[in-house]
């Protein structure tokens, strides 16, 4: 007999296990032990706890069973492991914890792993990642990065690893713990949170299937969701044949699944209606700019007849700019937002690469349209004698370091030789720091934007007897003699040439940065030869 079995091929082998078994098991496939295919030939039923309200990640269905991706990715692993996965019935996220650490369920369909559920799970690698991301209400207060939180109340699904890591890295950002993203959204859009974190696919389903109209993408975060299952540290062969049934899937299968749930029900809306949407409303909001610039143009000459006219003509416009702030912002951030979107293929590839390069460019028109309405808004309020300081004390090492962190990359990229000197036992600045922040930035990005790759920008701060002085030096082209005394009004560029690169901006920065400085009692002072670069310093008086 053994010398027969010898001879026997494996096809032959699947031809005879069909006859009198069935269709060959895809276990015999995907190199399953021996304990393993026993365990799960006995077992036959795999209870899951399952998140129910993580559309299209995961949902449970009509008639209970799992669906969205991990409900997709499940039906393979039921297929490849001849077992049937079930829903265990939990009706929240909380629940399915309580629920695996009773035994009463046998893995967890999605989560990101932490020393904490180390203890009682482990884990598959990770099926899918997902970036996290701010959400906050429009027009309301902005959070370009997470560290502009600390201070404000974040809306957080209950359960969720989010919590636990903002708590950890950010004990200053208040958590408000709710029992739903849907929840969490409406605590924003309402205004008892200032801003959840989540990913974009689970947030724009239920943004787009609740209605809400007031919230938009706000910034970015370090973190990125990674997506395991996990299983019960006593049920370590169940572990081990779901990392292999995982590893059986083709990169192709992995994508074809996402596709599917990531598109579900919006592919004909998605495919270019909103990119049709996206270029009128660019269209739309360039020409409310023309407009405006125009109006502002016709305010400029009539000053020149008449000081009366002149005050008329300024008060039309911060009239103008108050009432048009909001609508400008809001097809702004949709555009951003879509482009985003669209940019990252979340919901499906854009099959013509043309449609991507020009999604790429109404991207980064809607960045610049949103950078030139927040400049002009500024420049209007600080003209106007609208701002008001919000004084207070502080270190000048928090100011380095925040501004350290948003600059650094910009000379990284351009391969700048960056640095930043303070002179030790720095006296407290009392001062507005947000104010403070924008000038510092202000001056060091721009010294960073006109200095040519393997240049150098140096930034030096020091005390003297009485003021906080800041110089930022860079090696750059420089400022011609006959634009070095405009180069603070708005609308001027400091260039030597309109033919020169790094044409791009506005001309309000060393406006705002002007205006802010003066507003403090402090000077700004420009020194820049042609071709050799450029020396900014500002002084800041100290007050007690």
């Amino acid at each position: 007999i053994d010398k027969a079995m010898g001879v026997i091929t494996d096809a032959e082998r699947d031809i005879i296990l069909k006859r009198w078994i069935g269709e060959v098991l895809p276990t015999l496939q995907i190199g399953l032990s021996d304990d393993e295919k026993n365990w799960l030939q006995q077992k036959k039923i795999i209870k899951v706890g399952v998140n129910p309200t993580l559309a299209p990640i995961e949902f449970i269905e009509s008639d209970g069973s799992i669906g969205g991706i991990v409900g997709a990715y499940l039906d393979v692993f039921s297929e490849r492991l001849n077992v049937d996965f079930v829903w265990a019935g939990n009706e929240s996220w909380d629940e399915a914890f309580d629920m695996v650490k009773a035994g009463e369920i046998d893995m967890l369909s999605n989560l990101t792993p932490t020393p904490e559920r180390d203890e009682y799970l482990d884990f598959t690698d990770s099926f899918m990642s997902t970036s996290l991301v701010i959400f906050a209400r429009d027009g309301g207060q902005f959070f370009g990065n997470i560290e502009a939180l600390s201070g404000y109340k974040v809306a957080q699904v209950s359960g969720f690893s989010t919590s636990d890591i903002i708590r950890r890295d950010y004990p200053d950002i208040e958590v408000l713990e709710v029992t739903s993203i849907v929840e969490a959204l409406q605590e924003v859009s309402n205004g008892t949170a200032d801003a959840y974190i989540g990913t974009i696919p689970a947030s724009s389903y239920y943004i787009a299937s609740e209605g809400i109209t007031n919230l938009v993408v706000a910034g970015e975060t370090p973190y990125n969701g990674r997506n395991s299952m996990g299983v019960r540290s006593d049920l370590s062969l169940l572990t081990s044949s779901l990392q292999k049934a995982l590893a059986s899937l083709s990169e192709n299968e992995k994508a074809e699944i996402s596709r599917n749930w990531m598109s579900l029900k919006i592919e004909t809306r998605v495919d270019y209606t909103i990119l049709w949407y996206t270029i009128v409303a660019a269209l739309a909001v360039g020409s409310i700019i023309l407009i405006w610039n125009r109006k502002l143009a016709i305010a400029r000459k009539e000053a020149m007849v008449a000081k009366q006219q002149a005050e008329e003509a300024n008060a039309a416009k911060s009239s103008f700019l108050a009432a048009m702030s909001h609508d400008l912002r809001t097809p702004l951030n949709a555009i951003i937002g879509f482009s985003e979107v669209m940019k990252k293929e979340i919901y499906g590839p854009l099959s013509n690469q043309k449609y991507l390069d020009y999604n790429n460019d109404i991207h980064r028109s809607g960045e610049y349209l949103l950078n030139l309405v927040n400049d002009i808004l500024d420049v209007s309020a600080l003209e106007a004698g609208e701002k008001v300081l919000n004084i207070e004390q502080f270190e000048f090492e928090e100011l380095v370091s925040e501004c350290n962190a948003l600059v650094h990359k910009l000379a990284e990229d351009k391969n700048i030789n960056y640095s930043f000197s303070v002179m030790e036992n720095m006296r407290p600045v009392y001062a507005d720091k947000q104010a403070l922040m924008q000038i510092l930035i202000n001056i060091v990005s721009n010294a960073i934007k006109f200095t040519p790759s393997g240049g150098k920008v140096e930034i030096n701060a020091h005390n003297s007897n009485d003021s906080l002085n800041i110089e930022v030096v860079d090696t750059g082209e420089g400022i011609s003699g006959d634009m070095l005394n405009r180069v603070k009004e708005p609308f001027v560029r400091g260039k030597a040439s309109p033919h020169l690169a790094h044409q791009e901006g506005t001309g309000l920065g060393l406006a705002i940065v002007n205006a802010l400085v003066e507003l403090h009692g402090g000077l700004l002072d420009i020194k820049s030869k042609l071709g050799e670069g450029t020396s900014v310093t500002v002084s800041i008086p100290f007050s007690s």
